[in-house]
């Protein structure tokens, strides 16, 4: 069996830069790491991508030309975040203007679109939330540009769940058992207790706010950011200590405040840089920060060291009135009381077909755990189960897989954890090889037929194609009829209905063959026959650039252009300017273009007769 290499791509490009090597979705680069995952700046590209979105999408405009590269990744929870940053402000290594971004279930052979997103501000960049997704469920991630531009760019994802809704009051404010992200999708309330903040505060009231309540089992260094989901919105903030523990709300103490934000009235250029993403920082030497966008305010205070043993509690309030909700993520050395998730997997086997057992190892060292949530992903059986401690399990596909086991205590602390393991297709009879008919050498212009013979298939066997934009006749397909027009490596990956999958390649060779004809007489007299006058190639040929023709004192009579080669209905019919031309023999010069891009020129004379 011969490997494909992925030179194969570099070998058929046709473009100045090399086809990029995720161009197509078979190709997708897999993210193995999705939770808080960033590339560095300009990491990805789209140089020499051809397009391959599938069919039309609403917020992909001329999307048949988007130049466009593929990514994929197993789901390990119910939603992701997505950011494509290309020639923004602060990206310095990225060039790519007007980013796309589509988000697909798979498989490759039948993508579904989950969520659509385009670059409307022409800020250069994307950043959007999807879901819910099927944990263990593999999904794909398309990025392109508008207007058929291509260039670098950073992609950033982070694969979450969403376990929590907005309490406005903080008494029972959510506790958080770890540092894990915080999604909140709307701001609208503000409970039941009209107001809760102290006085001298840099929040003047409640609005439209969230509580959120923890202690802290290791001292050590505290930040948090807050992503507005609505990039304009305007959130304000305050940290503060329980001094008697998690129900001592009445009590608290302010530690931390930030209120910066719009100058109602003024322009918004005056107050634009307090919007956006806000909280506390490494940098900042700001306790509080009060309402509005004076001098030195920069939506942004210092961090805190906290103590263990010690209880805090954190508002979010958004002062604008769009309702939208926040994105809200933990640093620093500090860590947070409370349960946690986890587990082992013991396989019996090596092969996807054996049964795993799976060995719960939650704590919760404040309150007990009264629920677990096990997801084993898709492909098996059970999918879910809702105890302590569940059931051997036995998947019945090969592949990456995905487990999240979900724990809730007593007093409301959630916790998730999720691994990944390969299912492997340990015993894999099945085999394929790549014949070509007639023959691997073909002549420019003629077509060919692949066709992938298997062996030892379990069940039906399924195709992939790469090239799969040059092979246009059947993607899912045993045999292909098409017209190559370069050398190249073609490679066919077969996979049968247990799961396995294997491989083959073969390259093609072109003759190449750039003979023209043209006729050199014409009698342009309506019979039907012999009429008009045109270039006749070989097939290996793709249009007629130019068509020019010129009476013997130099002046042209004629001019076609991107003419179908040996059509002569759309050659020279003998007339100039309406008129017909006089019997004579007349020069021409014609560019004749080939499927290799290769452009034959032809000169000659043509005797026009009557």
């Amino acid at each position: 069996m011969r490997l494909f290499s992925i030179l194969v791509l570099i070998t058929l490009s046709f473009r100045a830069y090399a086809q990029a090597p995720n161009d197509d979705c078979i190709d997708a680069i897999e993210l193995v790491d999705v939770t808080n995952y960033c590339s560095n700046y300009g990491a990805y590209n789209t140089f020499g991508s051809t397009p391959s979105i599938p069919s039309d999408y609403v917020c992909i405009p001329n999307d048949a030309t988007a130049r466009d590269v593929w990514f994929k990744f197993t789901a390990i929870a119910n939603f992701i975040n997505l950011k494509v940053t290309g020639a923004a402000i602060g990206n310095d290594n990225g060039t790519l203007k007007s980013p796309q971004i589509i988000l697909f279930s798979g498989p490759c052979t039948a993508l579904v679109e989950v969520q659509c997103f385009s670059d409307a501000f022409d800020e250069n960049k994307v950043d959007t939330y999807a879901g819910p997704l099927v944990v263990g469920q593999e999904y794909y991630i398309n990025v392109s540009a508008r207007n058929d531009v291509t260039g670098s760019f950073q992609l950033c994802l982070n694969n979450y769940n969403l376990t929590y809704v907005p309490d406005g009051d903080c008494p029972t404010g959510k506790i958080l058992c770890d540092k894990s992200s915080v999604f909140i999708d709307n701001l609208l309330g503000t409970g039941d207790l009209n107001n809760e903040i102290p006085p001298g505060t840099c929040l003047n009231s409640e609005n439209a706010s969230s509580w959120y309540r923890w202690t802290c089992s290791k001292s050590g260094t505290l930040v948090i950011k807050l992503t507005p989901l609505k990039e304009e919105d305007d959130l304000d903030y305050a940290l503060f200590e329980l001094p008697g523990g998690l129900n001592d709300c009445p009590n608290k103490k302010t530690l931390r405040c930030g209120a910066a934000g719009e100058n109602v009235g003024a322009p918004k250029a005056s107050w634009i840089q307090c919007t956006g993403p806000t909280g506390l920082n490494f940098t900042s030497g700001d306790l509080v920060e009060y309402p509005g966008c004076n001098d030195g305010n920069d939506s942004w205070v210092k961090y805190i060291d906290m103590v263990e043993g010690k209880s805090y509690a954190f508002i979010v309030n958004n002062f604008s009135p769009s309702g939208q909700g926040f994105f809200m993520e933990f640093g620093g050395t500090g860590e947070f009381l409370g349960a946690r998730a986890a587990f082992d997997i013991e396989p019996e086997g090596t092969c996807f077909e054996d049964s795993l057992t799976f060995i719960n190892l939650s704590t919760a060292p404040t309150d007990p755990i009264v629920s677990w949530n096990w997801n084993f992903g898709s492909n098996v059986n059970p999918s879910v189960f809702t105890d302590q401690n569940p059931p051997k399990i036995k998947y019945n596909t090969p592949g990456y897989k995905s487990i999240n086991l979900t724990i809730t205590s007593q007093d409301g602390c959630v916790h998730t954890i999720n691994k990944t393991f390969i299912a492997k297709c340990c015993e894999s009879p099945l085999e394929v090889e790549l014949r070509a008919l007639p023959s691997a050498l073909v002549e420019l212009g003629d077509f060919i037929d692949l066709k992938a013979i298997t062996s030892n298939a379990f069940g039906q066997t399924t195709f992939e194609w790469i090239p799969a934009d040059l092979i246009e006749d059947c993607f899912n397909c045993s045999e292909v009829n098409f017209r190559p027009a370069k050398d190249g490596i073609f490679y066919v990956k077969a996979q049968d209905e247990k799961g396995c999958i294997t491989n083959d390649s073969l390259e093609i060779r072109i003759i190449d063959n750039f003979n023209v004809f043209a006729p050199n007489v014409f009698s342009p007299n309506y019979d039907g026959i012999n009429d008009g006058f045109t270039i006749f190639p070989n097939p290996g040929a793709k249009s007629i650039k130019r068509l020019r023709v010129f009476n013997r004192w130099g002046a042209c009579v004629y001019e076609g252009k991107d003419l179908t080669p040996g059509e002569t209905s759309e050659g020279w019919d003998g007339t100039f300017k309406g008129q017909e031309c006089n019997p004579d023999v007349y020069a021409f010069y014609a560019e004749v273009e080939f499927l290799n891009e290769r452009i034959q020129v032809l000169k000659g004379s043509v005797t026009l007769v009557r």
